[in-house]
């Protein structure tokens, strides 16, 4: 008989995420809002989106970056474009649906990112800046 332990080394959760204090205190010394919606997106010109997750520093880092790239191709894929609409792919899979997002978002940049070691979280903001037709 065998016993297979699985540990899960990093998790990321956009859902219900609460925004630290040092998070909030850098958006309203720049006097920026994290973008929740298109019409944010039209009235600021940028997309500004939060990833979070958990783990140890390195793998939460990458993991925050994934989930707010992925909140960002979200918001983009309700912007009208030039070249028609950006895309979702949408796979359904009894009984979850799965969003599925490949590559990097260009032109996004980190703008500030928070480690709290005591709950081992990373907080992590993305900007990209958007010329709405």
């Amino acid at each position: 008989m065998s016993i297979v332990l699985l540990h899960t080394a990093v998790s990321a959760d956009q859902q219900g995420q609460t925004v630290p204090a040092e998070i909030k205190q850098y958006l309203e010394q720049r006097g920026l809002q994290i973008t929740v919606t298109a019409a944010d997106v039209k009235k600021t010109g940028y997309i500004l989106v939060l990833g979070t997750a958990n783990g140890d520093k390195v793998a939460a880092k990458r993991a925050a970056t994934v989930t707010a790239q992925r909140a960002m191709v979200s918001l983009l894929a309700e912007l009208p474009s030039s070249k028609g609409k950006a895309g979702k792919q949408v796979v359904r899979t009894p009984p979850v649906t799965k969003t599925r997002v490949s590559g990097t978002v260009r032109r996004a940049t980190p703008l500030f990112s928070y480690y709290d070691s005591l709950h081992e979280t990373m907080y992590l903001l993305l900007q990209k800046p958007v010329a709405v037709p």
